[in-house]
């Protein structure tokens, strides 16, 4: 079971790397890392997992919830 924080976490995951699917690299203008970290109150760990699911995502290995 999730608590708080943790659904927090996984929120904040799920909808960097939505963004990052989203948005295409030349749009977002610099590394991956400190854009998402701009976007939002992420960690870096976060982020790198964001970037993870989004990867997936792109690859065909994950279902983005959008169809």
């Amino acid at each position: 079971m999730l608590t708080g924080a943790d659904h927090e976490h996984s929120e904040v995951i799920s909808l960097g790397a939505r963004r990052l699917v989203e948005v295409p690299a030349e749009q977002r203008g610099h590394a991956a890392v400190p854009w998402l970290k701009s976007q939002f109150p992420m960690t870096t760990a976060e982020a790198i997992e964001a970037i993870r699911l989004a990867n997936l995502v792109r690859s065909g290995g994950l279902d983005d919830g959008a169809a």
